[in-house]
């Protein structure tokens, strides 16, 4: 689990995961060690809750880990799994849907901080992260077809889109895991790291981040998640309006005066 933040604060507190928030960075945990941290339907609706939060805060950048060394998440919670019908599994996805496509459109860049085996939903809730970083003894697994099932949350766009649909197929049509450094080999994770390290090199590169401009972020997010489910003239035309908007913001405005009197910008998001 990741360090405190300096000068954060809970303010909200939740049963299965932790929230905290400082000037520049969130943090939630995902609290649930005991059963592997696998997302039941109340933690699902608590991360909701969480990045509805995170998207009303001031701090720019959230960071998603989990408590202990063994699980990132583990996926589902199995007496649940076991209890869904085809109407409540149908109703399952669907909140898991909302929960990824919340955190995918925060317009804040997001850090998965993966410190320990990630499989099924767990993995798309990584997936639905700006950027995964990983403890280099760590497994990912979509062990679905194994279980008579699919991935529900999202998980099968996203990951083709991350890694191919070739290398996608091959991990859910099988089953079989991924290790940490062929996830890194293959693009599903930006980086691989010791778990001494993790918690600092998340940290790295949330400080790269952090300091940049909210509403530039926040375009290039929608570009990224957007734009490549468009058409090519459709997504330069989305490329093409983003830029417009971010030309007439007072970010803008404050990185070229700052350039001039060769300062660092101070960016309020407008």
């Amino acid at each position: 689990m990741l360090d405190s933040l300096e000068g954060g604060h809970t303010g909200h507190l939740f049963r299965n995961i932790l929230y905290e928030v400082g000037s520049e960075l969130a943090l939630i945990t995902i609290n649930r060690e005991q059963d592997q941290n696998r997302l039941s339907r109340e933690t699902l609706e608590e991360l909701l809750q969480a990045f509805n939060l995170v998207k009303q805060e001031e701090a720019r950048l959230l960071l998603i880990t989990a408590s202990g060394k063994d699980y990132f998440s583990a996926g589902a919670d199995l007496g649940e799994l076991n209890l869904l019908t085809p109407e409540s599994g149908k109703e399952y996805a669907e909140l898991g849907q909302q929960v990824t496509a919340k955190l995918e459109s925060l317009g804040k860049a997001s850090i998965a901080v993966i410190n320990g085996d990630c499989y099924s939903t767990g993995l798309e809730l990584a997936l639905a992260c700006s950027i995964r970083i990983a403890v280099d003894d760590c497994k990912f697994l979509f062990p679905e077809t194994k279980l008579g099932l699919v991935a529900p949350f999202g998980g099968v766009r996203r990951l083709a889109r991350i890694i191919g649909v070739g290398r996608a197929a091959e991990m859910f049509l099988t089953g079989e895991a991924v290790l940490a450094t062929e996830a890194a080999r293959i693009g599903l994770v930006n980086r691989v790291v010791s778990r001494a390290e993790l918690s600092a090199v998340a940290r790295e590169v949330a400080q790269k981040i952090s300091p940049n401009a909210p509403l530039a972020i926040k375009y290039c997010l929608e570009s990224l998640t957007i734009g490549l489910d468009l058409p090519l003239e459709d997504a330069n035309f989305l490329q093409s309006t983003l830029f417009g908007l971010c030309c007439a913001s007072k970010d803008k405005e404050e990185a070229l005066k700052a350039l001039l009197e060769r300062r660092k910008p101070v960016f309020q998001g407008e």
